[in-house]
């Protein structure tokens, strides 16, 4: 009897004629690849995470959760691309240098890209500088590395101008020469210095 009854189930669950989706992490992953180099990168996520949820350890969905990671961060979407990223160092064991260093660079840009308005708080952005040493320490992708160091710095460096510029117009000169003082300690290579210098000798 109880047989019976099994068979009467399955044969409820799978009728004739009726397709069952059976996701092959194999296919999703090259389907996803695909999107992805077509710019899809919404689409592309689904595939590749179709490839954790059916093989969630491995090379292929190594590299499926760096594809996401990758994506999200052309997307903009910066907080998702960390989270990504960060998973993926969790389980970082055994990984190769080569790994390591593509994901501590996707961090990198995606807390300096995270900060464009410099108006608004931007202390996260040194999360940026520090993944980016990390990858000039590997010795891997250093040119990369270089420009997101480049980007950061002078966004830092704009961030004093801004605020100094807000003590000028609200006219107290000494901590708008502070910061300006503070730009100069800093940042002495940045193209804007020989012009603040000046700019403070004419407040003397």
């Amino acid at each position: 009897m109880i047989f019976i009854l099994l068979i009467s189930a399955c044969s409820t669950l799978f009728r004739k004629g009726e397709e069952v989706n059976v996701i092959i992490p194999e296919e999703s992953f090259k389907v996803g690849k695909e999107l992805f180099n077509n710019g899809k990168y919404k689409d592309a996520i689904k595939k590749f995470k179709e490839v954790l949820y059916i093989k969630g350890y491995g090379d292929i969905a190594d590299s499926a959760q760096l594809y996401i990671a990758e994506s999200y961060l052309l997307m903009g979407n910066y907080d998702e691309a960390i989270m990504e990223y960060m998973s993926f160092l969790e389980n970082s064991a055994g990984k190769s240098d080569t790994i390591l260093a593509k994901v501590y660079l996707g961090l990198a840009k995606a807390y300096n890209e995270k900060h464009k308005n410099l108006y608004l708080d931007i202390s996260e952005i040194d999360n940026g500088i520090y993944y980016a040493k990390k990858v000039l320490d590997m010795g891997i992708f250093t040119d990369s590395a270089m420009e997101v160091l480049r980007d950061i710095r002078y966004k830092k460096a704009t961030k004093l101008l801004l605020e100094a510029d807000v003590y000028y117009k609200l006219k107290i000169l000494k901590s708008w020469k502070l910061y300006l003082s503070e730009f100069l300690k800093l940042y002495p290579d940045d193209p804007r210095a020989d012009s603040i210098k000046k700019l403070l000798e004419n407040y003397k």
